[in-house]
């Protein structure tokens, strides 16, 4: 069975070319049918197997306290390390979060000083500003950026 990164395979589909795995002794099914004689060809069945669990490929290791990870998932370039990264990244562990007894996303931000949080009127609908870049919950979502 061939494995392919998700990275590999997305910008394969994107760019337009086909990925295409066949055995290595093809089998040739002849045709009961007089009028035609052809052969066909039966391929390996191809089974992709994919996860949008964060944690299917494992979660990084976290840092000296358990509060941090040394890195975290980062869209479809899967697991990174924070030093990898281009850009600022915090993962929060699992540990942390039930320390601090954390009932909402706003909750464990509140320790971060580039966060500044700030909730609705009426509902449960929060805004996190990050950096001075405004941030609504109903634009965050689980294992994506």
């Amino acid at each position: 069975m061939v494995k392919l990164k998700p990275l590999v395979l997305m910008m394969a589909c994107v760019s337009g070319y086909s990925i295409s795995h066949a055995a290595e002794a093809p089998v040739v099914v002849e045709s009961d049918s007089s009028s035609q004689e052809s052969n066909v060809t039966a391929l390996e069945t191809i089974r992709i197997v994919a996860s949008a669990d964060a944690s299917a490929n494992g979660l990084m290791e976290a840092f000296a306290g358990g509060q941090v990870a040394t890195g975290g998932r980062v869209g479809v370039f899967g697991n990174q390390k924070n030093l990898d990264n281009p850009f600022s990244l915090t993962s929060y562990t699992n540990q942390y979060i039930q320390e601090r007894q954390a009932k909402s996303v706003g909750d464990v931000l509140q320790a971060d000083p580039s966060v500044r949080l700030a909730k609705g009127f009426g509902n449960f609908q929060e805004t996190y500003f990050i950096r001075g870049f405004v941030l609504a919950s109903d634009d965050t979502s689980y294992n994506g950026l």
